[in-house]
């Protein structure tokens, strides 16, 4: 979903998440892949 330019907003909308906790998934996806910018995902 970060790969098709949604913003944390519209992926929790769809997922039936709150923003935040689109960010803190994200943060910890980022964290075990050793990544740190969407643009890697693209």
């Amino acid at each position: 979903m970060c790969s098709r330019g949604l913003d944390n907003k519209q992926i929790g909308k769809q997922l039936g998440i709150s923003e935040h906790t689109v960010k803190t998934h994200l943060r910890n996806i980022y964290s075990k892949t050793d990544t740190h910018k969407e643009l890697i995902w693209l």
